[in-house]
């Protein structure tokens, strides 16, 4: 169940999407796109049959009276098709895709978490594909003039201080973090923005 909504309540269709390792139930406002994307997206369904929601549904709580709900009943062994109607497509966020050239690649951040770590939508075989390997030297730029030097690391603990590291993080994407320090702040990116990074 994933539930970030801020059009609960509006036209936005509550969904499941089954998919090869599970199924997915929110509402269709792209938050499950990626995650549907990663683990094999088969089909996607239109919540509309009663029986997966509660009888009186608040336009306000969806998360409580209609995914909570649905998602109970697929877990007792309900059929996802039983939902509702098949959806030809689902909504998905407008990210850019990477680009690359030689020793370069250009990519967006998708999430600055509470430490000031850079999540972005690069994942590691994009960097393997690129060339970028443990120990080699980069560069970070931002579209918004924030810029800095530093190293592919393959932790943490392996960011040399003041200096950026380039690392894959536990949901699998590339991020870029500064030692005791924000690299958002450093870099002055936020959600979105374009970021370039350079081997050097």
């Amino acid at each position: 169940v994933a539930v970030v909504d801020p059009g609960v309540g509006g036209a936005r269709m509550p969904i499941a999407i089954v998919c090869d390792r599970g199924v997915l139930v929110g509402p269709d406002n792209g938050l499950m796109a990626r995650a549907a994307d990663k683990l094999g997206q088969k089909a996607a369904y239109h919540i509309q049959n009663s029986q997966f929601h509660a009888n009186q549904v608040s336009s306000t709580f969806h998360g409580r009276d209609l995914f909570a709900y649905a998602a109970a009943k697929l877990a007792e062994g309900r059929k996802p098709s039983e939902v509702g109607p098949r959806l030809d497509t689902i909504v998905r966020l407008d990210i850019p895709q990477i680009g690359w050239a030689k020793g370069r690649v250009w990519c967006n951040v998708i999430y600055v978490d509470s430490f000031g770590n850079v999540v972005t939508n690069l994942s590691l075989g994009d960097l393997d594909r690129l060339g970028f390997r443990e120990g080699r030297p980069i560069e970070v730029l931002s579209h918004t003039g924030g810029k800095g030097r530093g190293l592919m690391t393959r932790s943490y603990f392996d960011i040399p201080v003041g200096r950026f590291g380039l690392l894959v993080g536990s949901q699998g994407y590339v991020e870029i973090a500064l030692k005791e320090a924000s690299a958002a702040n450093k870099l002055r990116a936020r959600v979105l923005d374009r970021l370039e990074i350079r081997l050097s």
